[in-house]
C-alpha cells in the first residue's frame, strides 16, 4: 500500500476503507504507528458507527511525543555561538532589536526559485489565516485586498514567492529564508512570531523537494517536525519559543510554542483475533526518543537499510525491548489462560497459553505476582454468553433460564411454566386454577369458565363434567344446586330445570 497522507487517512485504511467508505480495501493494512493525537481528536468517535466493528484499536502511545516548530541547523548555530555568544536556538536571538542573527545565514537572493509554489497556491492566499494574522499582529502592512478578501502581500504579487516580515521588509538582504511544504503547513505560525517578536524571516512555499533540498543547499531556518528523519544528518535544534499557551492557540494566537503531541500505535480488528500475544506486544511496545533518534541517524550516516538499523538495536539492546514480550500467559482482554490440553482454568498454577474465551464464558482480569492476565470464567446461573471473547455475560430475557453455569444460550421456560424476571435461574410452575400451553412465556393463564385444574404446572385445564360449573380459574368445579343442571360438560354456569321437570338433587 501507499502510505496514508494523514493520522486520519491511516484510521480509515486500518478500518478496511478509503475515506468515507466510499470504496473497501480488501487487503487492508493491519498496523500503523505514530498516529498523531492532535490530528485525530474528535475523529475516532465520528468513524465508530461507520466503520462499525472494524474501528481500529487504538494500543497506547509510542513512548515518545511528536512536535513541530522552526529549527536552525547546526552549522549558523555554532557560528553565532563561536563569534558572539548568541545562542540561535532561542527566539529572542532573532530580534533585529538586540541581534543581527541574519549574518549568519544566507540571504533569498542565494536561494533559487525553481520549485517555489507561487504565493497564490498557498495558505498566503487563504483569507482565514490571513484574517487571524492580521488580527494577532495588527500588521496591516503584510497584507492586502485582492479580489475582495484578505490575503499576504508578496513580493512580486500573487505570482511572487516570497513573503517579507517586518523586521526585513525595508530591506530583503537582511531577511533569513524559511521555506514551509504542503500548502503552507506552519506558514500562518510562522508569520504570527515572526511579526510579533520582531525576526527577520523571509517565508515561501516549496514542493516536497525543494522543502528537503534547500536547507541542504542554503544555510536558512527550517521548519520540521520530529521524528523525522528528512533534517536529522544536518542536527538542527530546535528553536525554543514561550511556553505553549491552550488558550491563545484556541483563539488563533500561535506565538507561544505549539503542543507536545502523544503518537499512537493503532492496529486492525484482526491483530486482535488472529494473535494475541503480538497485540499485548505491540500494547507494551515504548521507546524513548533518544533511541529513535539513535537509529534515525544511522538511516542517514550509513548505507545501512531501516531494517538493518533496527535489526542492530534490537540485538545491542535487549535489556530495552524484553519487557515488551509478554508471557506465554499474560492474556488480553477476550482471552483466559488454558492448560496443555486446552482447557481453561482459573490461576497460572497450569496454565501454559492463552484461548480465545469460548461461548459461555467471559473474559475476567486478573492480577497476581507475574502480572496482569485475563482467565475465561463460566457464566453464574441466570445468565448466558452466545458470542465468544466477551468480557461479560448477559442475564436471561423473561421467559428464558439458566439452571447451570456455563450457558451460552439461556432455555425458554416450557409449558407449564413461566418467568416474568430478567436474570431468572429457574421457571415458576403455573399455580393450580392456572395454565401454560406454549414456551417461553412470562406469564401463566387462567382456566376458563367451564375447566378447572387442581394441580400445578398443568399445561391444559379440564372440563368442568355434567351437572358441574367453574367460573374463572377454579381448581375444581362445583355441583349445581337443586332445581338446576348442566347439561353439558364445560358449563361455566348451571341453568333452572325446564317447566314440569325438577332436579331434586344437585349435581344434577
Amino acid at each position: 500500500h501507499a502510505p496514508a497522507s494523514s493520522s486520519i487517512q491511516a484510521l480509515w485504511m486500518l478500518g478496511g476503507c478509503l475515506p468515507e467508505c466510499a470504496a473497501r480495501i480488501e487487503d487492508h493494512p493491519h498496523l500503523v504507528f505514530e498516529i498523531w493525537g492532535s490530528h485525530i481528536a474528535g475523529v475516532a468517535d465520528s468513524l465508530t458507527p461507520i466503520l462499525g466493528d472494524s474501528m481500529p484499536l487504538d494500543l497506547g502511545s509510542v513512548g515518545y511525543v511528536g512536535f513541530e516548530t522552526l529549527f536552525t541547523p547546526s552549522a549558523p548555530t555554532l557560528a553565532a555561538l563561536d563569534a558572539a555568544g548568541l545562542a540561535l536556538e532561542f527566539y529572542r536571538s532573532y530580534n533585529t532589536s538586540w541581534h543581527n542573527s541574519a549574518q549568519y545565514f544566507q540571504a533569498i537572493a542565494d536561494v533559487s526559485t525553481d520549485g517555489l509554489l507561487a504565493c497564490n497556491l498557498t495558505k498566503f492566499y487563504k483569507r482565514v489565516y490571513m484574517d487571524t494574522y492580521l488580527r494577532v499582529t495588527g500588521d496591516a502592512d503584510g497584507v492586502e485586498i485582492r479580489d475582495g478578501r484578505l490575503v499576504a502581500k508578496c513580493v512580486g504579487g500573487e505570482q511572487g514567492f516570497w513573503w517579507l516580515s517586518p523586521a526585513c521588509r525595508q530591506d530583503p538582504s537582511t531577511c533569513i529564508p524559511v521555506i514551509d511544504g504542503g500548502d503552507g503547513w506552519f506558514l500562518d505560525v510562522n508569520m504570527q512570531r515572526a511579526a510579533i517578536y520582531n525576526m527577520p524571516f523571509a517565508l515561501a512555499v516549496g514542493t516536497w523537494a525543494k522543502f528537503t533540498a534547500a536547507p541542504r543547499a542554503v544555510d536558512m531556518l527550517m521548519y520540521w517536525w520530529n521524528p523525522d528523519n528528512a533534517f536529522i544528518d544536518l542536527d538542527p535544534l530546535p528553536i525554543s519559543f514561550p511556553e505553549h499557551n491552550p488558550l491563545e492557540w484556541a483563539t488563533g494566537s500561535k506565538i507561544t510554542e505549539s503542543s507536545k503531541v502523544s503518537l499512537h500505535k493503532f492496529a486492525s480488528r484482526g491483530v486482535l483475533t488472529a494473535d494475541r500475544r503480538l497485540t499485548e506486544f505491540l500494547s507494551r511496545l515504548s521507546m524513548s526518543s533518544a533511541a529513535l533518534e539513535g537509529m534515525l541517524k544511522q538511516t542517514k550516516a550509513t548505507d545501512k537499510s531501516i531494517e538493518q538499523v533496527a535489526c542492530d538495536w534490537l540485538k545491542a539492546s535487549p535489556d530495552l525491548w524484553a519487557p515488551w514480550v509478554p508471557f506465554e500467559t499474560a492474556c488480553s482482554e477476550g482471552w483466559g489462560m488454558v492448560d496443555i490440553v486446552g482447557e481453561f482454568v482459573p490461576s497460572r498454577a497450569t496454565a501454559t497459553a492463552c484461548e480465545w474465551c469460548a461461548p459461555g464464558t467471559f473474559s475476567e482480569p486478573l492480577s497476581d505476582e507475574q502480572g496482569a492476565t485475563y482467565v475465561c470464567t463460566p457464566c453464574a446461573v441466570a445468565s448466558a454468553q452466545p458470542s465468544p471473547g466477551q468480557v461479560s455475560c448477559l442475564p436471561c430475557e423473561v421467559g428464558r433460564f439458566a439452571a447451570d453455569v456455563g450457558q451460552s444460550l439461556c432455555t425458554e421456560c416450557s409449558p407449564g411454566t413461566a418467568s416474568a424476571e430478567l436474570g431468572a435461574s429457574t421457571c415458576a410452575e403455573c399455580s393450580p386454577g392456572s395454565f401454560q400451553s406454549s414456551y417461553g412465556q412470562t406469564a401463566c393463564e387462567g382456566c376458563v369458565g367451564g375447566t378447572f385444574q387442581p394441580a400445578p404446572g398443568a399445561e391444559e385445564c379440564s372440563l368442568c363434567p355434567l351437572g358441574r360449573f367453574s367460573e374463572r380459574s377454579e381448581t375444581e368445579c362445583t355441583d349445581c344446586s337443586p332445581g338446576f343442571i348442566a347439561p353439558t360438560t364445560g358449563s361455566s354456569r348451571c341453568v333452572p330445570c325446564s317447566p314440569g321437570y325438577v332436579a331434586a338433587e344437585g349435581g344434577s
